[in-house]
């Protein structure tokens, strides 16, 4: 099993993404971090994402596709 990564479509990469790729380790989840945000909202976002296929990362997912579950049931997706 491979950790699966997530990137924006309009996303460039001008280099090798091996060393990005590396940066996983054995973390479970990894996110690009922008903390010169102010908005919490912004400072995490999915436009870079991996997932390693651990129990940690599955459960993860499942968190998240419940909470836009819920979002759409309360027609409530922006």
């Amino acid at each position: 099993n491979q950790p699966l990564w997530l990137m924006d479509v309009d996303a460039l990469m001008h280099r090798d993404p091996a060393p990005l790729f590396a940066t996983l380790g054995e973390a479970d989840v990894a996110f690009r971090a922008r903390p010169g945000r102010w908005e919490p909202w912004n400072q995490f976002n999915a436009s870079v994402m991996a997932v390693r296929p651990t129990p940690h990362g599955s459960a993860y997912l499942r968190l998240i596709a419940a909470f836009i579950a819920d979002a759409h049931a309360r027609d409530n997706l922006h």
